[in-house]
C-alpha cells in the first residue's frame, strides 16, 4: 500500500498534500492569481472534510461567494 493510498482511505484525494499544502490550494490559487471569483467543486467523497478544510482557504482568497454545504 503506498502513502497515496493510506491518506485517500481518510481524505479526500484533492486534500492530499503536496509541497506542503494540499492540491486543490494550490489550484485554488492559481485561480485566484488569475482573477477568477467563483469555483465551483463537485465534491463526492467525504464532503463534510472537504467543507470544514475550505472553509479556511475563504480567509485568504477574495472569491466572491462562499458556499459550503
Amino acid at each position: 500500500m503506498t502513502l497515496t493510498t493510506r491518506q485517500t482511505l481518510t481524505l479526500p484525494k484533492p486534500l492530499v498534500e503536496f509541497a506542503n499544502k494540499p492540491m486543490v490550494l494550490h489550484q485554488i490559487q492559481a485561480l485566484a492569481a488569475a482573477g477568477v471569483t467563483d469555483i465551483v467543486l463537485a465534491v463526492n467523497y467525504r464532503p463534510e472534510i472537504m467543507t470544514e478544510r475550505l472553509k479556511k482557504v475563504r480567509l485568504f482568497f477574495p472569491l466572491s461567494r462562499q458556499c459550503w454545504s
